[in-house]
């Protein structure tokens, strides 16, 4: 926490002297000019980062002192009563993963209709950086399950992410997410599938994501509106080569709570 802080303070301190509101130098700051870049960076960075995924799991996840709530809604195929179905999660973290690994957890109530809470499961993952652009994990979800999710089998999967920096004006980086997983990412639901995606972040803010989830391919944008608020909406569509009934659209929102 002291670490967290003095980097706040040092930032604080970095963009008032390059707006001429004090006259404390750089140099007095004992930072090479590597860290000094990084921390007006990081002054000026959103609170939160737009996703790069849209169905897919992803390597990168949540560790000690991060806490996130989310829900989102989605089209139901032609025919089906209701017409809308919504869900929420809450996901925090355990571990290190820049160190050492983390676990991810997300507790997820799967339908939000006549009877809240009473479908739902939990996913596990277990992940670590490699460097600062890239991450492994292996996980499970549906691991533990109740009401109607109890139909479902438990999927396995590990997966690798990967983010590329890029310096152009209309395309801030590239990231690209490769895996392998069992039975929600297989068609038949035997055997293991791969799947992949990759999103083009175009601003610091928002990204634009293609991703085949081993069954359907998924198409969406995720931006964050506000930059000071750990905010982030996701906005796209499911199934579009319809390759296993209509194309649904699906929405969602999440809120960080770091502690």
């Amino acid at each position: 926490m002291r670490d967290k802080i003095k980097t706040i303070v040092c930032a604080a301190v970095l963009a008032s002297a390059s707006q001429g509101a004090s006259a404390l130098q750089l140099s007095e700051l004992g930072l090479s000019p590597e860290q000094i870049k990084a921390l007006v960076a990081q002054a000026k960075a959103p609170a939160s980062a737009p996703g790069i995924s849209f169905g897919s799991p992803v390597a990168f996840g949540a560790g000690w002192g991060d806490l996130g709530v989310g829900a989102g809604g989605s089209t139901r195929p032609k025919g089906s009563s209701p017409t809308l179905d919504g869900g929420a999660s809450v996901v925090f973290g355990l571990g290190n993963p820049k160190s050492a690994v983390g676990l991810e957890s997300a507790v997820n109530i799967i339908s939000v209709g006549k009877d809240p809470g009473h479908d739902g499961n939990v996913n596990l993952k277990l992940h670590t950086s490699l460097s600062r652009y890239s991450a492994v994990a292996v996980g499970v979800e549906n691991v533990a399950r109740w009401g109607t999710a109890k139909r479902t089998s438990s999927s396995v999967f590990a997966a690798y992410s990967q983010l590329v920096p890029l310096p152009l004006s209309y395309a801030r980086a590239v990231a690209v997410n490769v895996g392998l997983g069992d039975n929600r990412f297989s068609k038949d639901g035997d055997g293991a599938q791969l799947f992949g995606g990759l999103a083009v972040i175009v601003h610091p803010q928002v990204s634009l994501i293609a991703d085949y989830n081993g069954i359907e391919l998924n198409g969406g944008v995720s931006f964050v509106p506000f930059r000071r608020w750990p905010l982030t909406i996701n906005l796209g569509a499911i199934n579009l080569t319809e390759n296993t009934a209509d194309t649904e659209f699906s929405g969602g929102i999440g809120y960080s709570i770091p502690f």
